[in-house]
């Protein structure tokens, strides 16, 4: 067995997701609760917001919660294969792999493969991320593989 790569799923990095649900639905409650009793005109229209806002918290939560409970190898090339570690794992042959696209900023690990027939992607948060993509990059391009850089940044 030839392991030349692999890459941790990393769930204490989902805690943001956690903040981010906690703040997204106390900070608007206790701005909303505080203008419906200044201006209670626009009580529907501060329900509306609410709900809106609890629906934003949950979608953060579930996201948490999916994120939480990865654990393990979530990408490795062994064998002159690339494994993707998810609900079904995927196994792809180095040699059908005509082109790599990589999120090349921070965060998340977000990797697509493309073969000939198929389009294979995994989107997730590892250890050591920037490392990690770092690593995969040059083992692709000592393979002859294209790879496609981008951020997801806007303009």
């Amino acid at each position: 067995m030839n392991k030349e790569f692999e890459a941790y799923y990393s769930p204490e990095q989902a805690v943001i997701f956690l903040v981010a649900a906690i703040v997204f639905f106390a900070l608007p409650t206790v701005s909303l609760l505080a203008m419906a009793i200044l201006m209670p005109a626009f009580l529907v229209w501060y329900a509306i917001a609410e709900i809106l806002c609890i629906g934003g918290a949950s979608v953060l939560l579930y996201v948490y919660k999916s994120m939480r409970s990865q654990k393990g190898i979530a990408v490795e090339i062994v064998d002159d294969r690339l494994f993707f570690h998810k609900k079904t794992p995927v196994c792809v042959p180095m040699s059908e792999i005509k082109e790599i696209s990589i999120h090349n900023g921070y965060g998340s690990f977000d990797l697509t493969v493309k073969t000939a027939v198929k389009k294979y992607s995994i989107h997730c948060l590892v250890h050591e991320e920037q490392k990690k993509k770092r690593e995969i990059i040059d083992l692709f391009k000592k393979r002859g593989i294209e790879v496609q850089t981008f951020y997801l940044a806007g303009d």
